[in-house]
Order: structure tokens, then sequence, then C-alpha cells
């Protein structure tokens, strides 16, 4: 019963006698995955859902239920107060991503940043007035089994382009305050390896063993954005580079272009 379910699937093809072993129909085996990587209460309503009618009233199998949830990609539960969802993507059977984009009671982003190392900008002062929009970026391993999910530091960009020009908005690195932290879902800070004044990209930010689940919170230099309605309106994408078996692949996460207009 410990073997992922990319592995139970495959594990029936490997001979008649494995097909007609219960152990990878097993109902508990399929209802515990399903609960590792969903969290109970999610599980809890996809059941419901099925018995009040999409399945005809009929109880459907844990195995058909856990597929189901994985076809619609369905994130494992977290306190989403105050935050609205951006969009989703995954690299099947490996990791799934979700952006959020933390709401302000008035909509507006302007914040006390530090200046920007370099910067020539007017004004006088080590702080000036910057739009910044926080996103919440929730990252799980939903199949590496055998190797973790690995996600090393690096800047968050979000894509902003046009069909006359390119651009991206940057996350804010040059002030403390506004530093990437990475949580548990329930809140808890995890711990990341500290890096050097250089800013040492090749540091680990953590690794995901098989459905755990990490929780981003990056802030994004928003320039011409004084609100996150503006902002929704002109963000196209942000990615992730993740390492799965040695090899860095970006994760590509589009946002939803029906953004609701606060």
């Amino acid at each position: 019963k410990m073997l992922d379910p990319i592995s139970l699937c495959h594990c029936p093809s490997v001979s008649k006698f494995w097909k007609e072993l219960p152990v990878f129909q097993d109902e508990d085996t399929w209802l515990n995955l399903a609960a590792k990587r969903f969290g109970y209460y999610n599980v809890r309503q996809w059941s419901e859902k099925y018995e009040d009618g999409e399945s005809g009233g009929k109880k459907i199998s844990n195995k058909m239920l856990y597929k189901q949830m994985n076809a619609a990609n369905v994130m494992p539960h977290f306190s989403q107060e105050g935050v609205s969802l951006l969009g989703d993507a995954r690299i099947p059977g490996r990791v799934s991503g979700w952006v959020f984009i933390v709401e302000r009671s008035n909509g507006e982003t302007l914040r006390s940043v530090k200046r920007e190392p370099g910067t020539t900008l007017p004004g006088n002062g080590s702080y000036q007035s910057r739009p910044v929009v926080e996103l919440r970026i929730v990252v799980q391993n939903t199949g590496m089994a055998n190797q973790p999910v690995v996600l090393k530091d690096q800047l968050v960009p979000v894509d902003v382009s046009t069909r006359r020009s390119g651009g991206e908005l940057q996350e804010i690195s040059w002030d403390d305050r506004f530093k990437k932290v990475v949580r548990n879902l329930d809140g808890t800070i995890r711990k990341v390896p500290s890096v050097s004044s250089n800013r040492d990209l090749n540091a680990e930010l953590c690794r995901l063993n098989l459905f755990e689940t990490a929780v981003f919170e990056v802030h994004i230099n928003a320039r011409g954005c004084s609100t996150t309605s503006k902002f929704q309106q002109r963000s196209n994408f942000t990615k992730l580079l993740v390492s799965l078996d040695g090899t860095t692949v970006p994760m590509v996460i589009p946002f939803l272009r029906d953004h609701s207009v606060h």
C-alpha cells in the first residue's frame, strides 16, 4: 500500500495474475491516496457531489474518484480568504501549480518600497511609492514518488506582453520586507536554505516529496498597475522553474482571461 497512483495503475498490466489481484483496486488504498493528495475536505465534497447525482446516484469507486479529481487538477485545501484565483497548470503526473492574487480592501497597489539599487528615479530618501502586487503560488508534487520535486531560488516573473511589444514584471528582490516566503498549507513557514549576499540562484527553496505542498508568497513590482484589477487585466502568465529527476523545466501557469473586475 506504499505504491503511488501511477504505479498502482500500471501494475495490473504486468500479467493476468497481477490484474486479478484485489490490492490494486482496494478501496481503502485509493481513499488514503486521495486524502493525502487532495485533503479529506475535498474528497468528502467530491464524494457527496457524485452521490447527489453526477453518477446517477450511484456510489463510485475510490479509484474512479481519484481519477476524476486528478483530471480536474483539484488543489489541496488551504485558506483562500482574501485571495482570488488567477490560474492553474500542471506537468501531468509530476507537479501542479495554482496562482492567487491577494486582494486589498481598496484595490490599490501603492506601497512604500526601498529604492532599487542603481536606479536614478526622482525624489529623495531611501523609500519610494511603488505599485506592489502580492501573489500566492501553491505548488504540489502530484506524482513524483521516487524523487522529490525541487524548486531552487529564482525570481518569479509575470508576463505582460501585448501583440505590439513584449513585457515582464519582476519580483521585488531588493527589499527584505517583500522577500519571498515559503509556507506549508497550515501557514507555518518552511525552512528555506540561507542564500549569500550575492543571491545564490543555486540554493534550494524547498523539496517536495509525493503529495507535499508549498505556498510561495511573492511580491511583484507591478509598474503601471495602480490597482489589482489593472494588474489582472494586463497579466498573461507566470512561470516557475522546477527540477524533476535532475532536469530543470519551466512550469508555465496561464492566467484566466475573464478576470472579475473588483
